[in-house]
């Protein structure tokens, strides 16, 4: 059954949600933004880490190792991701960001990748980051609080559910249905 489903507009420059009112539905004020922002070096040294273990984890599945032909395709894929978590710990949500997004989405659709599976190994990217920024920010920032390392973790959760639903949406015009 096709549903009609008002957040899931085509996203294109034109369309309003990709501007103020898609980023105030994830709370992504530019307070947020410039949590992410300042941030954002810490943000990048935990990421090779976590697409380490993101790739730990997708090499476990059959399903998911065969959109990879070798390791050196993965060492290709990860220049790519690193290069993406640059933009997203930028949180400059604009028009370059929604092309960049869309060619993702694009992509993931054009491979193959089913959204189960896109949603599912995003998930281990969000578990691997709060794991390692639980490990590191205390020694990283030591003159912060819990209460800093928690609003971090809620501004980047905000930033990758955002980074998710972009890329999902691809999947939802292309198919033009709703897979959830």
């Amino acid at each position: 059954m096709i549903h009609h489903d008002p957040f899931a507009q085509p996203f294109h420059t034109h369309d309003p949600l990709i501007g103020s009112e898609r980023l105030r539905l994830y709370g992504l004020t530019p307070e947020v933004c410039e949590n992410i922002r300042s941030h954002g070096a810490f943000l990048l040294s935990v990421v090779p880490e976590a697409l380490d273990r993101f790739y730990r984890r997708i090499g476990d599945f059959e399903e998911t190792r065969r959109f990879f032909r070798d390791d050196e395709h993965i060492a290709f894929m990860k220049v790519v991701q690193t290069r993406h978590w640059q933009r997203l710990t930028e949180a400059q949500f604009d028009e370059a960001y929604a092309e960049e997004v869309m060619r993702i989405g694009e992509t993931h659709y054009n491979v193959g990748v089913p959204p189960k599976l896109y949603i599912a190994f995003y998930n281990v990217m969000l578990i691997a980051l709060a794991d390692l920024v639980a490990l590191r920010y205390d020694a990283t920032f030591p003159e912060a609080g819990p209460a800093d390392q928690f609003t971090l973790m809620k501004d980047l959760t905000r930033v990758l559910m955002y980074d998710m639903e972009c890329a999902i949406t691809v999947y939802v015009e292309r198919s033009n249905s709703i897979f959830i």
